[in-house]
């Protein structure tokens, strides 16, 4: 049995990854990590635990009645204007988990990226600056060749610099200042939502695809 304080970790976690399907509106129940039910009552299995992709895809499909036949689609919801959206923000006044960036791209990115850090100094610069004795300046720079104190203080340096967090597990990203909780609809924080405009994420994001 986990300790209480590691009991509730792992409940904050499943919280914050359920709560990206709450923001769809059909969304029903989670029945466990890689199943969720939809109001239209079909049961959609998961690719990889609490991702929302295949979920978008069945609601976005002949599959969801709630989405074709006349009735109004989920994607209503996200639809709404900026405007509207924030007119409603008052409205919602319990804090739930700040859900990140996540979904296409930003999950393609978060998964397959080695790194936990991004949008600071590249990591060979920072590299050869804290170990200028193990990388000269014709050395290249490998994490390799770092002992496991190296590799804690070449992380701690890549941390201090960077912009964005990149969480693999859940295949999110999120701001290096995310507030963790928000009160906003969109279920991002300030930091987060903000972090969606940010010209070297685009760029990064366009590598990726």
């Amino acid at each position: 049995m986990l300790p209480a304080h590691l009991s509730h970790v792992q409940n904050t976690n499943a919280d914050t990854r359920i709560s990206r399907f709450r923001y769809f509106t059909n969304f029903d129940k989670m029945i466990d990590s890689k199943t969720v039910r939809c109001k239209c009552g079909v049961e959609v299995r998961l690719d990889r635990p609490f991702k929302t992709t295949n979920f978008e895809r069945h609601i976005n499909s002949r599959n969801c009645i709630l989405g074709t036949d006349n009735q109004p689609s989920l994607y209503v919801f996200f639809d709404q204007s900026r405007d509207a959206q924030e007119e409603h923000e008052e409205e919602f006044l319990e804090p739930l988990p700040c859900t990140g960036l996540f979904g296409d791209l930003y999950t393609e990115y978060a998964t397959s990226s080695p790194a936990f850090f991004g949008g600071g100094k590249r990591p060979e610069v920072i590299g050869k600056t804290i170990f200028p004795e193990k990388f000269s300046q014709n050395t290249p720079f490998s994490r390799k060749k770092l002992s496991k104190d190296q590799t804690q203080q070449f992380n701690i340096a890549l941390q201090a610099t960077a912009t964005w967090k990149i969480d693999h597990f859940e295949g999110v990203i999120r701001s290096v200042n995310c507030a963790i909780m928000t009160t906003k609809l969109s279920g991002l924080c300030n930091e987060c939502d903000n972090l969606q405009n940010n010209k070297r994420l685009k760029e990064t994001l366009k590598i990726v695809n």
